[in-house]
């Protein structure tokens, strides 16, 4: 029995859609991986220069407010 063309392009684009789409959203991962990772080092960033101002006001050492 045949398919008809419908059921052809519907089958070829189930199998040839996941590879289109990461081509077409591939600078989108990019950006949101590149964002996230900034993120996380300008958190730290801020922590770590926050250190010294938590230490005084909760009066301990710096090991114990890690």
């Amino acid at each position: 029995m045949q398919q008809s063309s419908n059921e052809k392009s519907r089958d070829e684009q189930k199998n040839s859609l996941p590879t289109e789409r990461l081509a077409k959203n591939r600078n989108i991962i990019l950006s949101v991986i590149v964002v996230g990772t900034l993120m996380g080092a300008v958190d730290s960033t801020i922590v770590l220069l926050a250190f010294p101002a938590i230490t005084a006001k909760l009066h301990t050492d710096f090991i114990t407010a890690v």
